[in-house]
């Protein structure tokens, strides 16, 4: 099967034109001897299923991480999430009033082409974007732009083997990088660690999108009114991961690095990791017990 989705998906690839991968330069090493106090205070949420992880540093290094339950989502439908795309298929977006609603994507739809519109920057024109795939699996987006283009500009693949649901979205455009221009996250994965997705950033000197390759793997959002993305990722009611990349010189730098892992006897070890002086330095490290709510 896994064979027959690849060739599908090379087959894909050839039918229109596809975007050179960039490939961003490797994240400097990480210091694991020195503690650095923080002097700033610093709030973050990253939304993991239907717990947000917060993440406070007071003016004092003191370093608290709360996990909360997330209510302003529990009468939204899937599709609330502040998109600069819009669903525009012929076909019905599956409502929650839906009995097919949560059930695998119409393989039948997915085949022909799901359509969004997105705009790529604030008061330009549209581009068309189709996500086309097999067995309910999200497999490609053509990009066509302008929207009412017959060819695609570009072809962008998926590093994905999961089938979507009916009632929620395939993808969501956001500048996620400041530049101006909105970036593309195609949801590729999700369950109990929350929303993966494949991540193509858009680059306006050759006017295409770009797979990103430091921000898939983890629930990627926008962190607002910096030119700066959050991913995080939830193995465990004890294991999570949490990163803040900012967009510096034409790349992603790590800023912030928080690691809780789960040991035995119900303990876990926290870790938090920020950029301090020009490289990741470390800030708190310590082993307590699960559910402790301050360092």
């Amino acid at each position: 099967m896994r064979a027959a989705r690849r060739l599908i998906a090379l087959v894909l690839w050839m039918t229109a034109g596809c975007g050179r991968v960039e490939r961003d330069p490797a994240t400097p090493p990480v210091s694991a001897r020195e503690v650095v106090p923080t002097t700033d205070s610093v709030v973050a949420h990253v939304l993991v299923t239907s717990d947000t992880m917060r993440v406070t540093t007071d003016s004092t290094g003191v370093v608290t991480v709360v996990a909360e339950t997330d209510t302003s989502q529990a009468s939204a439908e899937p599709w609330a999430e502040p998109s600069d795309c819009r669903y525009a298929d012929a076909r019905p977006r599956v409502r929650r009033d839906d009995p097919r609603y949560g059930q695998r994507y119409d393989s039948a739809a997915i085949a022909r082409g799901v359509t969004y519109r997105c705009r790529l920057r604030p008061g330009g024109p549209e581009a068309r974007l189709v996500v086309l795939g097999e067995w309910s699996i999200p497999m490609a987006v053509k990009v066509f732009s302008p929207a009412d283009e017959d060819s695609a500009l570009q072809m962008l693949t998926l590093d994905n083997d999961q089938g979507a649901y009916e009632g929620y979205e395939l993808l969501v455009g956001e500048d996620l990088n400041g530049d101006g221009w909105m970036d593309l996250r195609v949801h590729t994965f999700s369950g109990s660690g929350g929303q993966v997705s494949d991540v193509f950033r858009f680059d306006p000197s050759s006017r295409r999108f770009v797979a990103d390759t430091v921000l898939p793997g983890g629930n990627v959002h926008r962190i607002a009114g910096r030119p700066c993305a959050s991913s995080s990722w939830k193995t465990s009611a004890w294991d999570s991961t949490y990163q803040e990349w900012c967009w510096s010189g034409g790349r992603w730098l790590l800023t912030r690095d928080y690691v809780q892992e789960g040991v035995r006897n119900g303990r876990v070890v926290r870790t938090l990791r920020e950029r301090r002086g020009g490289r990741m330095q470390l800030v708190r490290h310590d082993t307590v017990p699960d559910g402790t709510p301050h360092w």
